[in-house]
């Protein structure tokens, strides 16, 4: 129960909409990927979830979904994680209607070319999709297993 209340309330706390000189603007949003959780619930017990990020600890690939708050002024969005050990981490990044109709979706892949530990962001822009000012936004990534592949968290910009 503690940990569905911190989670909500990092929600409530991470945008906030100021006024400087008369002009409204959106501040700074970050969204930690620890407010991930596992696709299929049968599975939560391989994700690992840190302070600082997500990861998963079977051997296998496992799917983490993020929920991600919008307001109209962001359309494009930075995905931050890392590979190691010639891993991929593969995501797409939905949009979708009030009434569950997807919108756009972008796809993309990360990778660790080498052993080393590759840090990665990836930017995602809905500008120009179909996606609405009003549509909802969700992160889903599949994870390399053994902990070879993290998300550390979305920003907006």
């Amino acid at each position: 129960m503690h940990s569905k209340l911190v989670g909500l309330r990092s929600l409530f706390v991470v945008g906030t909409l100021t006024v400087a000189g008369g002009a409204a603007h959106a501040d700074q949003f970050m969204l930690p990927a620890v407010t991930c959780h596992a696709v299929l619930g049968s599975q939560a017990v391989d994700i690992n979830h840190l302070d600082i990020l997500v990861s998963n600890t079977n051997a296998a690939p496992r799917q983490v979904v993020c929920g991600i708050p919008r307001t109209a002024v962001h359309t494009t969005f930075v995905i931050h994680g890392a590979n190691s050990g010639l891993s991929s981490t593969t995501c797409v990044l939905n949009t979708f209607k009030g009434n569950g109709d997807t919108s756009s979706f972008a796809n993309f892949t990360e990778s660790a070319p080498t052993n080393a530990v590759r840090n990665w962001e990836h930017v995602v822009s809905l500008a120009g999709t179909g996606a609405g000012t009003s549509d909802y936004v969700y992160l889903r990534c599949e994870l390399p297993g053994g902990e070879r592949g993290v998300l550390r968290g979305i920003t907006y910009r």
